[in-house]
């Protein structure tokens, strides 16, 4: 199966939303299959893979910025 699979970035304080970029298609067996050839193929140590979508169909999307505000 074709598992589209994208860098997660985010889950900071500097930036608590969620962005996922560098798209790439993967063909693997399985989803962790996948995320694992993404993390190897892109020298992954940071920010890490995530499945966006199966089949071309992308279900993950850029989550709104949160704004962090003391007042």
């Amino acid at each position: 199966m074709k598992y589209t699979v994208a860098l997660q970035i985010g889950g900071t304080m500097e930036q608590p939303h969620f962005t996922y970029e560098n798209h790439q298609e993967i063909e693997a067996d399985s989803e962790r299959e996948a995320v694992e050839i993404y993390n190897t193929n892109n020298n992954c140590s940071y920010f890490y893979g995530t499945v966006v979508g199966k089949e071309g169909n992308i279900t993950k999307h850029n989550e709104k910025p949160k704004h962090n505000s003391f007042c």
